[in-house]
């Protein structure tokens, strides 16, 4: 069966790897997690843009989600940017007031 799912993996581009029964549940929590959270935080961006007029929110942001994830999943923290990275922690109405 191993073989099979191996196979099937590799068919759909992916690289295959087992994952010990005593560990699949948090095998599953990291990648649903993972792909939830990113699929929450691209349509909040898209809704907020959208709310400032941008006609097309997926163009804009498709370029640079697409960077930020190939530098997280390359870098991990260090790929942080902005003032996430300094630890600034001005509150963003400051920021954000005009």
């Amino acid at each position: 069966l191993q073989a099979v799912a191996a196979a099937l993996v590799v068919e759909m581009g992916g690289e295959p790897m087992f994952v010990a029964e005593e560990r699949r549940s948090l095998y599953h929590a990291a990648l649903a997690h993972s792909a939830n959270h990113l699929i929450t935080l691209v349509a909040e961006s898209m809704d907020l843009l959208d709310a400032v007029g941008i006609a097309q929110p997926d163009r804009m942001l498709g370029p640079l989600l697409t960077a930020a994830l190939d530098n997280a999943l390359a870098y991990g923290d260090a790929a942080l940017t902005g003032p996430v990275s300094r630890c600034v922690h001005e509150p963003s109405s400051s920021r954000w007031a005009s």
